[in-house]
């Protein structure tokens, strides 16, 4: 997937969560985040975190393992490292623009949502 693309990162942020993850590392973009503490925080941004047992927390870490951190990490957007279970974030201006587009576009539409 080419990140340079406008469809590669559209792509790239049509997840959910890949959009959560990377905003979560957009927030302190120059450390190199543990796999544990992303999945914590994706969990306490669930829309119930105190249901979330031991079964979700590993779904979760094999879903971003398996899935997003490799998508992300074959675009450039992140560095993983499977050994240390690592992750730091690459941004990109078209990466950076289109998130908090795609972010802005969901508050605007929930705003709609809850009024009457």
């Amino acid at each position: 997937m080419n990140p340079d693309s406008v469809d590669g990162t559209l792509r790239l942020l049509a997840n959910h969560r890949r959009r959560q993850l990377l905003r979560i590392l957009q927030q302190d973009r120059n450390s190199v985040k543990p796999l544990t503490e992303l999945v914590d925080r994706l969990l306490a941004e669930s829309e119930f975190p105190s249901a979330v047992g031991t079964t979700s927390r590993q779904a979760l870490r094999i879903e971003l393992i398996h899935q997003h951190l490799p998508m992300l990490a074959q675009a450039a957007v992140i560095e993983y490292s499977h050994g240390d279970e690592a992750v730091r974030y690459q941004p990109t201006n078209q990466i950076e623009v289109l998130l908090e587009t795609i972010v802005t576009l969901q508050q605007v539409t929930e705003q709609r949502v809850d009024e009457p």
